[in-house]
């Protein structure tokens, strides 16, 4: 991910590694506060106290998480 202040732009590989763990592609992303809500409504999909939906959930926030440190 390139970074200026709160602009961003996902790189190709950034792209592929959200798309592989969402199941959503992540277009019009050029900010962290876009970035905040796509990880929201990807969170939002996997609904549900399941194993799978809660380690889902655990990855794409650990993944937003580091893309949003400063």
């Amino acid at each position: 991910m390139l970074r200026l202040n709160h602009a961003i732009r996902l790189t190709f590989q950034d792209v592929e590694q959200i798309n592989r763990m969402t199941g959503f592609q992540p277009i019009d992303i050029h900010d962290l506060d876009a970035l905040r809500r796509f990880c929201e409504r990807a969170k939002s999909h996997y609904a549900g106290d399941s194993y799978y939906a809660r380690n889902r959930r655990r990855a794409i926030e650990s993944a937003i998480a580091r893309y949003c440190a400063d």
